[in-house]
């Protein structure tokens, strides 16, 4: 069942497009991809967005859909955080590290 979160986005790909967000409750990044947006993949928000979505766990994996931006680039400056980001580095909470 799906819940309403707030978050940030950290990382986008426009050519996936998918995008890593932070969630608020400080658990889980929540990933989301093009067939979780409401829109065309324009919708994707920027990194450094703050969004409110749709949040779900799916196979051990946090989705984040349907995200609405709220304040584009609030937290731009995570830009220097985001350097070396790997998300293929990202596995699924389920799984030891």
């Amino acid at each position: 069942m799906a819940r309403k979160m707030y978050g940030v986005v950290l990382w986008i790909d426009r050519m996936a497009p998918k995008a890593v967000i932070w969630c608020e409750d400080q658990g889980d990044l929540a990933l989301c991809e093009e067939e979780d947006l409401a829109g065309p993949a324009e919708a994707l928000p920027e990194a450094g967005d703050l969004v409110a979505f749709d949040v779900s766990q799916e196979a051990g994996l946090r989705r984040a859909r349907n995200p609405e931006p709220l304040i584009a680039r609030r937290f731009d400056g995570l830009g220097a955080a985001r350097q070396g980001f790997r998300p293929d580095a990202v596995r699924p909470a389920a799984q030891p590290a």
